[in-house]
């Protein structure tokens, strides 16, 4: 299911305020094929650098848009991947996210975690978010990525002893 509150006062000066969003047990597989191609190909036009590098001016008197905050509860996101060899199958479940004051160019805090397929790992991501805007170029600040219990075997094909190795600083 999925809410929107949106305040109507606001309209009337050419802002865009969003009260809250929410979405409830939303679902999401992502496949890449033999070929290497994702099934997500297609929205990242909108994501793009070139349209993220050079964002049009805004214009006077432009409309404006501000999120107070966005929910998404107990969400499931399939991952698998056709041309890993062996083939790879990850899930993300139980995924919850917390997003508030969500604007461009504004920093926005951010607080996610998710559980690994049927293993007991967890993961959780908080840090704070600042999106593209005329004046900013958007930042990643305060990120805390922690991973608890996850067997390497549920992300990582098996392979053998000689095609192992570990790096790192």
């Amino acid at each position: 299911s999925a809410y929107a509150v949106v305040r109507l006062g606001p309209l009337l000066q050419r802002r865009i305020e969003v009260a809250s969003v929410g979405l409830e047990h939303p679902q999401l597989r992502v496949i890449r094929d033999a070929q290497g191609q994702w099934n997500l190909t297609g929205l990242a036009v909108a994501g793009a650098p070139t349209a993220a590098a050079h964002p049009p001016a805004p214009s006077p008197g432009g409309v404006t848009f501000k999120v107070g905050s966005l929910r998404l509860k107990d969400g499931v996101v399939r991952v698998i991947d056709q041309g890993a060899r062996p083939p790879l199958n990850v899930e993300l479940r139980a995924i919850d996210v917390s997003v508030r004051n969500i604007a461009p160019g504004e920093p926005m805090d951010l607080d996610a975690s998710a559980a690994v397929s049927a293993s007991s790992a967890a993961l959780r991501l908080r840090g704070r978010l600042t999106l593209p805007g005329p004046q900013a170029p958007g930042a990643i600040e305060q990120a805390q990525l922690t991973i608890e219990r996850l067997p390497l075997e549920t992300i990582v094909p098996p392979r053998g002893p000689a095609e192992l190795a570990l790096r790192g600083v």
